[in-house]
């Protein structure tokens, strides 16, 4: 995720300094760039803080990661992010809607815009981070 000054926090998959960064993690190139769209995209975070952004972003990357991975080449993976970037900007852009104007909705009013089912049994949300970590969790159920 880009900072304040536009660099990629040091213990993000993404910074070049991260044990992770370059050959071991597939095409990180299509992810780092793909990262950068979303982070970029207003429209996926104009309701939300930084502190609240970055796990929806983690999430974002490690779903393209894992989907890419699979890809054969350069060119295959490309295709795999730009199918799932449609997803996940659908999923970043239903979660900035639901938290506008500083909402704290319940994981049941929210399934049906996110389409996603609802948990069993129902859980007692205290505060938007608790949402956002929640509904993380139904997006992969």
């Amino acid at each position: 995720m880009k900072g304040v000054k536009g660099m990629i926090h040091p213990f993000h998959p993404l910074h070049p300094l991260h044990p992770f960064h370059g050959g071991t993690m597939g095409f990180s190139d299509v992810v780092e760039s793909a990262a950068e769209k979303l982070s970029g995209d207003e429209r996926l975070r104009s309701n939300l803080t930084d502190d609240e952004f970055n796990p929806i972003l983690d999430w974002a990357i490690a779903g393209l990661e894992k989907k890419t991975a699979k890809a054969k080449d350069k060119a295959a993976a490309q295709k795999i992010a730009a199918k799932e970037l449609k997803r996940i900007e659908s999923a970043m852009k239903g979660i900035n809607d639901l938290l506008q104007g500083g909402n704290t909705p319940t994981l049941e009013s929210a399934a049906k815009p996110l389409k996603v089912k609802p948990p069993k049994p129902k859980i007692g949300i205290r505060n938007r981070d608790m949402f956002i970590r929640e509904v993380l969790k139904l997006f992969e159920a």
